[in-house]
């Protein structure tokens, strides 16, 4: 975009809830002119304990164009297995690598 940034954060929450939000500042105009028709929202990436299997869920709270007009996005159920192996798994923590938004 034009450069006049954006506000944005990922904050765990407590409970396995991660909260995660981003703003752009650049006018409508230009965001709808250069940003790509597809992009990455988010990237969360999970460190396990132990072997297992877990349910993953994701909600949108608000999701909304250039203009601030609200998106329909839709969110499938997803689940994640760790299988048993001999490397040594760290400890859980939550890393967000891309936070993106459309507005």
């Amino acid at each position: 975009m034009l450069g006049l940034g954006s506000v944005y954060d990922a904050q765990e929450v407590g409970g396995g809830i991660v909260n995660l939000y981003q703003l752009s500042f650049d006018l409508a105009d230009d965001l709808d002119a250069l940003q790509a028709s597809s992009f990455t929202l988010a990237t969360v990436s999970l460190y396990a304990l132990a072997a297992g299997a877990s349910g993953l869920a994701v909600s949108i709270n608000s999701l909304g164009d250039s203009l601030g007009n609200p998106l329909e996005a839709t969110v499938s159920g997803a689940s994640v297995t760790i299988d048993a192996g001999p490397a040594v798994v760290p400890i859980p923590a939550l890393t967000i690598t891309h936070i993106f938004s459309i507005l």
